[in-house]
């Protein structure tokens, strides 16, 4: 198998066992974290509410000290899971691999194939953002 296979079979390993354990832990989410639900809540009551300019303009006067897209991003799961720490892991559980391949590929690119594989080691232990303040 190829090292950009092995590479994403390793990201999704990792990624089923970061979410595993991010299911498993039942501490409140950091600041940060809550400040992104709180955020996709407001966007979410506001285009349930009055529709898409409203969502437009909550975007635009929501806490402009975080960018909108990750709340923007957690919006569609917040319609499916209810907007709940659940619709934050979920979206946490899909951009996960796309970090860890990302940097596998940039590793790749600069230092050969056989840095893909280091290199998403290298960044594994960081886990699903919902508990990086432990």
């Amino acid at each position: 198998m190829t090292a950009y296979r092995w590479s994403v079979v390793l990201a999704f390993v990792i990624t089923a066992v970061n979410a595993w354990w991010a299911l498993r832990d039942r501490t409140s989410p950091w600041w940060d974290q809550a400040i992104y639900l709180h955020d996709t809540l407001i966007y979410k009551r506001a285009l349930d509410a009055h529709g898409l300019n409203a969502l437009i303009d909550a975007i635009r006067h929501t806490d402009p000290s975080k960018a909108p897209l990750l709340a923007i991003a957690m919006l569609l799961l917040a319609y499916i899971f209810g907007p709940t720490m659940a619709a934050g892991l979920a979206l946490n559980a899909l951009l996960w691999p796309v970090l860890l391949l990302g940097t596998g590929a940039i590793a790749a690119e600069l230092f050969g194939d056989r840095a893909r594989i280091p290199s998403i080691l290298m960044v594994a232990p960081g886990r699903i953002p919902k508990e990086n303040h432990q």
